[in-house]
């Protein structure tokens, strides 16, 4: 994450999983992506951002 400078901006979960070859979460399904989000979230390292009306969620990574 650090070397494409995603911390600190807000990307779209799809974004993430479809714009990340060479990641090592490349392709993974958006589901257990959401999961590992969660947790990040519950201990500080993630902020997700739901959306109501489609499935184009975003989260923004803090530095730890």
């Amino acid at each position: 994450m650090d070397k494409n400078a995603k911390f600190g901006s807000v990307e779209t979960v799809i974004d993430l999983v479809e714009d990340s070859k060479g990641e090592i979460f490349n392709k993974i399904p958006v589901e257990i992506v959401m999961k590992a989000l969660k947790k990040l979230e519950e201990v500080g390292k993630a902020q997700v951002f739901y959306s109501d009306t489609t499935d184009a969620h975003g989260v923004k990574f803090f530095r730890m």
